[in-house]
């Protein structure tokens, strides 16, 4: 019986074979591991979360901005303890008084090292019922170092240039007889049960409460639990099992380009890191906006607020049918600096108190954070509607986040954010507000968003939704997945946490 740290073990000695000249030069490199250890350590206690394609993806899409939002209450202690560790590990190997070892000794142990680890990895793949060998080894430090980067790189390679001669047949039912302007506002971790229209005991939409024309829908739930893929199902059609297509078919930008309307991305969301597909597609619109912090002297504090004198310019400057996507911070950690002063409503909260060291006894003191910018969220939507709705023209507005957020309900202890799937990450909430020339021109669409209010909806539904509403098709629309549709229907709910699987997500 091999265990846990039997399998590491054997994984390091296959190498000794190549080192038998100088044992202590082997130890000296293997200290490449070592130096990984506090920040997996740190990991585990802070968020429960050991080394795998995940962690590794989650730090390789984090910008450094959100770096400092998430780990500068923690750099001190990592540091003391990375120096700590190091000086003893070096101390310890300095010490070794044997240098080298004989060829056939090295040779025996590393064969025999590498066959039991393997032997060991294939019986836990058939037990466990695994297709891919990265399931078994992205468990097992060090080797999960290795295969969660091949894995990261692997996806991080794709790019568009497969789409290059994809093509949506598209064409429209009847042509509209005015001017279009569709808004699509992308949410970041907002949960479906901290808004007031949803029926949270705090009044965390004091504008949204109040609007006509304005449908929130029950029961959606985020095809992911993670930025990077959660937003391509939105706005292509990938989806849980199938999310290569979000790099073999071009976005919902393409549609509504091929049908001359002018496309716009705006985006708070750092373009400078790896974000997965969604990134590549923003960039394919006529206009496309990301963050330059460059000449900013304070990078914190980067409201969503700022992007609507852009957007609102936009929708003034042109006469065009307009399709506009706009991706905001939304709820984002740190949340105390997501939203203005002025918003700082419930409290105390991180305006005030540092809350970069989340834990139990500052819980309610972040959950008011959260609750701000939310509230927020609130005014900036209602905004974008109120802008829209001005230019009198068939419009909608589509409100969707990503993913939810979990504030303390895995362990009453800690704040883990949305690195697990659960109900508080994967219920998201989700608007549609429609303008009156709209209701006037498509009132069986606004009867059957009505009717599915209610409906299991998956996130992934939204791709074909907004183009249902807008009176387009192309070749393989599916109307069951369009909830302006009198076919639609609900499907299983399923999730996906690396891109390749798929999980039934049992909400209830």
């Amino acid at each position: 019986m091999i265990s846990w740290e039997g399998l590491s073990i054997t994984f390091i000695l296959s190498f000794l074979f190549f080192f038998f000249w100088n044992v202590r030069l082997f130890f000296k490199i293997l200290y490449l591991f070592v130096f990984f250890v506090p920040f997996i350590c740190y990991s585990i206690y802070l968020y429960n979360l050991n080394l795998n394609p995940e962690l590794i993806r989650l730090v390789s899409q984090t910008s450094l901005r959100e770096a400092r939002e998430l780990v500068s209450g923690y750099v001190l202690g990592y540091i003391l303890v990375l120096i700590a560790l190091t000086i003893l590990y070096f101390v310890v190997v300095n010490n070794i008084r044997i240098k080298k070892i004989s060829l056939t000794f090295a040779l025996i142990v590393s064969i025999l090292c590498a066959g039991l680890f393997w032997w060991k990895i294939f019986q836990l793949k058939k037990d466990f019922k695994v297709n891919s060998l990265y399931g078994i080894l992205n468990q097992y430090y060090p080797v999960s170092i290795f295969s969660s980067i091949i894995q990261s790189i692997a996806i991080k390679r794709n790019s568009l240039d497969s789409t290059k001669n994809f093509h949506f047949s598209t064409y429209y039912l009847s042509r509209p007889p005015g001017r279009q302007v569709y808004v699509f506002i992308i949410g970041e971790s907002s949960r479906y049960d901290h808004w007031h229209i949803n029926g949270y005991a705090r009044n965390t939409s004091p504008i949204l409460d109040t609007m006509h024309n304005l449908i929130s829908f029950k029961n959606v739930f985020s095809g992911a639990y993670f930025t990077y893929l959660s937003v391509p199902q939105m706005i292509t059609r990938s989806k849980p099992g199938s999310m290569d297509k979000q790099f073999k078919e071009k976005s919902i930008l393409s549609i509504f380009k091929q049908m001359d309307f002018k496309t716009v991305w705006i985006s708070n969301q750092d373009e400078d890191y790896y974000t997965g597909s969604f990134t590549l597609h923003a960039q394919t619109a006529d206009i496309h906006l990301f963050p330059d912090d460059k000449n900013v002297p304070d990078k914190r504090n980067r409201y969503d607020g700022k992007y609507l004198p852009i957007i609102d310019s936009i929708l003034y400057s042109t006469k065009e049918n307009i399709f506009l996507v706009f991706h905001t911070l939304g709820s984002h950690w740190n949340y105390a600096e997501r939203y203005p002063v002025n918003f700082d409503i419930f409290q105390p909260s991180g305006k005030k108190y540092n809350i970069q060291r989340p834990n139990s006894g500052l819980k309610q003191v972040i959950i008011n954070s959260y609750d701000n910018s939310v509230i927020y969220t609130d005014y900036i939507i209602s905004s974008l509607i109120q802008m829209v709705d001005k230019l009198k023209s068939i419009s909608f507005v589509c409100y969707l986040s990503d993913h939810g957020e979990d504030l303390f309900e895995k362990d009453k202890n800690k704040l883990v954010f949305h690195l697990y799937p659960s109900f508080q990450t994967l219920h998201v909430p989700l608007f549609i507000w429609t303008s009156k020339t709209f209701d006037s021109l498509y009132s069986d669409k606004v009867k059957y968003l009505l009717r599915n209010k209610d409906s299991v909806i998956s996130s992934s539904d939204i791709f074909y939704t907004l183009i249902g509403m807008s009176n387009i098709r192309f070749i393989g629309f599916d109307s069951t997945l369009d909830i302006s549709s009198p076919y639609f229907r609900s499907y299983p709910v399923y999730y996906t946490n690396d891109g390749a699987d798929k999980t039934l997500f049992h909400y209830k």
